[in-house]
């Protein structure tokens, strides 16, 4: 059985660098500001979202938003 090496090694994925932290489940994602992130940004939000779908968990470092940028970010994936 083939694995998928994503969950194991440093990758990058649409400018995006992640680095799977815990075997199968969590990642951290840099090279994004979160706060800097545009509604119609379509193919960087479904990145970050199949991003969570692939690790379960995925860690934004370094990120200082508001209570108001956090909504605006959850609001993406609605």
């Amino acid at each position: 059985m083939l694995q998928d090496k994503s969950h194991y090694s440093h990758y990058v994925e649409n400018g995006l660098h992640v680095n799977p932290i815990a075997g199968r489940i969590g990642a951290e994602v840099s090279g994004i500001n979160l706060s800097e992130i545009e509604k119609d940004d379509i193919s960087l939000i479904s990145t970050i979202y199949d991003l969570m779908l692939r690790h379960k968990v995925i860690f934004f470092r370094k990120q200082n938003l508001s209570p108001e940028q956090h909504q605006v970010f959850a609001s993406l994936f609605w």
